[in-house]
């Protein structure tokens, strides 16, 4: 019996070995990974329920990027954490009167077009910029974008019917930006369907601000639209800081941020 369970320890320090080794083997020194910002406690937690008692790993420490996917790279919408709320008005002193509010806007009349958009701009895929400047994740929808990225356009567009307008029904469908012409293509992109895609490298001496564009469409029944995107909406307070220091007031459109 002594044997028999000398021999089976023996074994099975040998397989733990090779285990081991094989692991070793596998992984090259080389090789980055994703690293804890704290280290992971070694002992477990007990729990215990009645008669019963059952030990479960401690939750794991929380994954940061490895330091060179993080090397080089610039959040293009940051938060700021515990900002200050909101300052809350003043009282009026006693028996002072509040500036009545301007009456309401009266909203202009209603518009008959023959074809409705719906556009946005989404970062490219890895490694789809000549300039090799890629976002940090892909087809992520935002308006603030470095030099050097590639800007995906997205479309859908349909007649005053309701009527989708696809390559059957279209002429030309361009989007105009920094002085250059891009067709719109449609195809299909994966789960998320099938719409229109245009794409624009930005140059790397591109000015920070504002990216004026525009899209021109035509069907082949000669009806014709172009879409811009909605003014810009500025307010006090509302001002970028660019990364060469600059200011712009815009708010709500297309920008090269950095």
């Amino acid at each position: 019996m002594d044997t028999t369970m000398h021999k089976r320890t023996f074994g099975a320090a040998i397989g733990l070995t090779l285990v081991a080794t094989l692991a070793v083997a596998c992984t090259s020194k080389d090789e980055e990974k994703a690293t804890p910002t704290a280290s992971a406690p070694v002992a477990t937690q007990t729990v215990t329920s009645g008669a019963t008692t059952t030990a479960s790993p401690a939750p794991a420490a929380e994954l940061v990027w490895p330091e060179k996917w993080r090397k080089g790279t610039q959040p293009i919408l940051g938060s700021i954490k515990n900002a200050p709320a909101r300052v809350t008005p003043t009282p009026l002193p006693a028996g002072v009167t509040a500036t009545p509010a301007p009456p309401a806007a009266t909203p202009p009349a209603a518009q008959k077009v023959p074809i409705v958009f719906y556009v946005d701009t989404v970062t490219s895929g890895a490694g789809e910029s000549p300039f090799n400047v890629d976002a940090t994740i892909g087809c992520a929808r935002t308006s603030m974008f470095s030099r050097g990225m590639r800007i995906v356009w997205r479309l859908t567009a349909y007649d005053n019917t309701g009527t989708e307008l696809q390559p059957a029904t279209i002429e030309s469908l361009v989007l105009k930006v920094a002085g250059k012409d891009a067709t719109f293509r449609y195809g299909r992109h994966g789960d998320a369907g099938w719409f229109w895609t245009a794409t624009y490298d930005v140059p790397m001496e591109t000015p920070l601000g504002t990216l004026d564009w525009t899209v021109e469409a035509k069907t082949k029944s000669g009806a014709t639209a172009t879409y811009k995107e909605i003014a810009a909406f500025t307010a006090p307070g509302a001002e970028r800081v660019m990364v060469d220091g600059s200011k712009t007031s815009t708010d709500s459109r297309t920008m090269i941020v950095n």
